[in-house]
Order: structure tokens, then C-alpha cells, then sequence
């Protein structure tokens, strides 16, 4: 039985009589399946890269580098990038899709999810396959130069995910202990600061949060669990 579906089962049998133990299901629930949405969308980086001489997608932003996943890479589900537990989250039609129809290549992107405020953040450079198996790919929106992330990221200063090229992902509560949780780029030690574990001159392409939703979405409550990190795969099968 998929993972995902092992915690919706656990879910309903806790309802009749543990409130507050079928709240923690649904919140790992929740959890799991961003996983599994970052791990496809790590996926299909690979897939992108495999397709274009070992190069990841070159964006201009974070909508141009699911654009370019869209077409390359086959992650057309716009649901992919969008977390339930994100206070930007106001609701999404499951069948948006993240290009608009139509026969021409490139397609244009949707709209739609071109409004979206995305839960997700991702590298903006020349990055490619060659990298070290420790290089950052896709990770949680909101993740700050100390490693820590913001109290108005989709978990809160919770924690969040990050997928790697080497294909695996973890779920972190920060990236401050031991000495920083993620690798130099140029292999020297450790960091908690995941721009040194990109090559230099890479940007990070996500939602920036005005001021105002940056206050309300800090104040969003989330009742949380304190998580240990994961290494648990994201895949439903």
C-alpha cells in the first residue's frame, strides 16, 4: 500500500476517537505528499537534463522553470508546486494544468498558475548533471541564508524539504546543526547556507511574500509535530 494512502487509512480509523492523533495523521499526510512533490519535481529535472546535453533548466524565474519542466521534463500538473498547508494556499482547481492548450511548441504558460504563489523554490543558473550528488535542486519556499526557515514558509519555522540531484530528499528542521546540514559546493566542508552549496552566481527562483503576507502568513497557525529529518522517498507506488 502506497505511504500516502497508509497514513489516509490511519486517519479515518483514529476519527471516532482521537481527534487530536487523527490531526497528526493528516498533518504527516500532508507532509508526505509535498515530498512526493518535490521528488517529482526532482525527477523531472533529471529527466529535462537527460534531454538537454546534462543541462538543467535555464529560467529566467520560478513559473519560467516549471514552464520549462512542463515541456521537457512531462510535470504538467500544476498541483505539483502547491502545498495545502502553504497560508498562500487559497484554493487551486485540480485540473489546472501549468501550460495553456494548444498545438503550437513552445505553449504558453497558464494563467492561471501563473498567478499562483508557489510553495516551492528553485536554483536560477547554469547548473548541470555533472554536479556533486549533494547539490540542492528543489526545496521548501521560504528557506533563509541561516538556515533556518521563515516563520511565513509553507511550514511555518518548521523545517522543510529538500531534493537533491543525487535524486534523494530530506526533511529538515533546519540546516544549522552539526556545523550546517548541506555540503560546500566546492566539497570544503559544511554549510547551513544553501546558496554555498550552488555554484557561485546561482540565484534562487521562488514566491517572494510581500510585507503584508509575510505578516499574515507568519501568524497562520500551524499545529506541527516536531519532525525528524527523513529520507523517505516521495513515490506513491
Amino acid at each position: 500500500m502506497p505511504p500516502l494512502t497508509r497514513w489516509l487509512c490511519l486517519a479515518v480509523l483514529l476519527s471516532s476517537f482521537a481527534p487530536e492523533a487523527t490531526a497528526r495523521v493528516q498533518q504527516y499526510a500532508t507532509r508526505s505528499s509535498d515530498l512526493s512533490n518535490l521528488k517529482q519535481i526532482a525527477q523531472a529535472t533529471l529527466i529535462y537534463a537527460n534531454d538537454h546535453n546534462a543541462q538543467l533548466p535555464v529560467a529566467t524565474n520560478i513559473w519560467d522553470y516549471a514552464s520549462l519542466l512542463a515541456e521537457g521534463g512531462g510535470l504538467e500538473d500544476a498541483r505539483m508546486w502547491i502545498s495545502k498547508i502553504d497560508p498562500a494556499y487559497t484554493g487551486f482547481d485540480p485540473d489546472t494544468t501549468l501550460l495553456a492548450p494548444g498545438p503550437t511548441r513552445p505553449r504558453a504558460l497558464n494563467p492561471e498558475f501563473k498567478k499562483a504563489k508557489l510553495s516551492v523554490a528553485v536554483p536560477l543558473g547554469t547548473l548541470n548533471t555533472s554536479l556533486p550528488s549533494t547539490t540542492p535542486i528543489a526545496w521548501t519556499r521560504g528557506l533563509q541564508p541561516d538556515g533556518t526557515w521563515a516563520k511565513h514558509s509553507p511550514y511555518g519555522n518548521e523545517g522543510g524539504h529538500i531534493a537533491f540531484i543525487g535524486g534523494n530528499v530530506h526533511y529538515y528542521r533546519n540546516l544549522t546543526d552539526a556545523g550546517g546540514q548541506l555540503t560546500r559546493y566546492d566539497g570544503s566542508g559544511k554549510t547551513a547556507n544553501i546558496l554555498e552549496a550552488l555554484p557561485p552566481g546561482t540565484r534562487i527562483g521562488e514566491y517572494i511574500p510581500t510585507a503584508e503576507e509575510q505578516k499574515t502568513w507568519s501568524a497562520a497557525p500551524r499545529k506541527y509535530p516536531h519532525p525528524q529529518r527523513t529520507t523517505r522517498s516521495s513515490s506513491l507506488c
